[in-house]
């Protein structure tokens, strides 16, 4: 799951894979797709789900005209705090670089062209490090996108809190990833 995008023909790395790969080797499905299949009894069949993480502007500039080459759905995960806004995210300014997000009207424009958006927290807190009222309001703020497919940075660190607010919140999809 990227988080950012680059343009193509760049050098950059291509570890995550390329639209041509997933379009020889994967039949490729938006995430609701998958979960409304599996809620049928239908079993998985080697489906692929393309992600983006986080909000950033450059998954509109690159990734979206290279998704509408290959006609491949996606789903961005954004962090709802972050769009339209100049917050610099720690991460980024480690790697000492510019931390640019989508704008409301760049989500807007990535549903119209038939992708989904789904909810990463307010903050891209750590949730596995935050009280059971700080969980509650970093899950509660994302409503602004769908709340129903949630991916929050936990690092893979579930905890009960973090168990019972996103239970709280009803998510149709939940899940962390480790890094």
């Amino acid at each position: 799951m990227p988080s950012k995008a680059v343009p193509s023909g760049s050098n950059a790395d291509a570890s995550t894979g390329t639209p041509s790969l997933f379009v020889r080797h994967f039949p490729v499905a938006t995430l609701s797709t998958l979960v409304n299949r599996m809620r049928q009894g239908l079993p998985p069949s080697g489906e692929l789900c393309v992600t983006f993480d986080d909000g950033y502007a450059d998954n509109f500039e690159y990734a979206l005209p290279i998704l509408r080459e290959h006609s491949l759905p996606a789903l961005f995960y954004v962090t709802s705090g972050f769009i339209g806004s100049t917050v610099q995210a720690f991460w980024d300014a480690e790697a000492q670089i510019e931390s640019r997000w989508m704008s409301w009207d760049q989500l807007s424009q990535l549903v119209g062209a038939g992708h989904e958006l789904g909810a990463h927290t307010v903050n891209h807190a750590d949730l596995s490090q935050l009280t059971a009222v700080a969980v509650e309001q970093e899950l509660a703020g994302v409503g602004c996108v769908e709340p129903h497919l949630l991916l929050h940075p936990a690092d893979g660190r579930l905890d009960g809190s973090v168990n019972r607010g996103v239970a709280e919140g009803s998510p149709r999809v939940g899940g962390t990833r480790r890094q």
